[in-house]
């Protein structure tokens, strides 16, 4: 019997034990997976003991992230790139970090075919949740990718990060703007903190699709704002979530289970 967790703060609304124990059904592997509310001054000392108490893997969700990325001994190269980690276990007495979060929201846009290359592309929020998927979205070749936040000093700075690779640049939400994104993707962490975005519904005039990393029985608010202005290709962050999942779950027992059909049992 294989143990797993998340460990986040709040992690009330998590749906990675229910995708989990549906792998575990997939593939025959027998697992227990729990969501573990911790604080980020009891998140260290945590994921020591569950390692010590013979836990098999962790994931890691908001906001312990880049705790996670200093805790790990051994980093992958996406990890040190992004600077966060959702995925721990241990290999010969050392804790290993990963991030699967970019190549399984990759994953998601293509079983989608949602199109990235040669689009203008409007990533909103310039947080942890952005720098994991934003490497891997300018590997798609978008002709230009905007990153626009609350505080427009921290959305400059994200994108003079990354900008040796595309036309991308940061500023606030109260910059004047073209409004002439083909897609938009909000990365911001709103939902889950209970607070609200406030973006004009302007910046749906011309999107094709869009995507909110976060997830909500109902919908997102986002979600839900751009439906009302007619996009109907809008979907929350389930396939993402899944998806990132299944890379885990692989990482941990060397079997990646078959996302299509637990997306579909999710949405039901």
């Amino acid at each position: 019997m294989k143990k797993f967790a998340v460990l986040g703060d709040p992690i009330g609304h998590s749906l990675s034990p229910i995708i989990h124990n549906l792998f575990s059904k997939q593939t025959g592997i027998e697992l227990t997976y729990e969501a573990l509310k911790v604080s980020s001054l009891a998140f260290e000392k945590k994921v020591y003991e569950l390692f010590e108490e013979g836990y098999d893997g962790l994931n890691i969700t908001l906001p312990h992230k880049n705790l996670a990325f200093k805790q790990a001994d051994t980093l992958s190269s996406e990890s040190k790139e992004i600077q966060a980690v959702n995925t721990l276990w241990v290999d010969n007495k050392k804790i290993n970090g990963h991030t699967t979060d970019g190549e399984g929201f990759i994953s998601d846009l293509r079983l989608k075919s949602l199109q990235v290359r040669g689009q203008h592309i409007l990533i909103i929020g310039a947080g942890s949740a952005a720098r994991s998927i934003i490497p891997f979205l300018l590997n798609l070749l978008p002709s230009e990718v905007t990153i626009i936040n609350r505080t427009q000093e921290k959305a400059e700075l994200l994108a003079r990060y990354f900008q040796n690779s595309t036309n991308i640049s940061g500023r606030g939400f109260d910059s004047k703007s073209r409004y002439n994104y083909d897609a938009i993707i909000n990365t911001s962490s709103h939902e889950a903190l209970g607070t609200s975005l406030h973006i004009s519904d302007n910046i749906f005039e011309k999107a094709q699709w869009v995507y909110d990393l976060m997830y909500s029985e109902k919908g997102t608010h986002f979600i839900q704002q751009a439906k009302a202005k007619g996009i109907k290709n809008s979907f929350d962050g389930i396939g993402m979530l899944v998806a990132q999942a299944s890379l885990s779950f692989k990482i941990w027992t060397g079997v990646k289970p078959e996302v299509e059909s637990v997306i579909d049992k999710m949405l039901k």
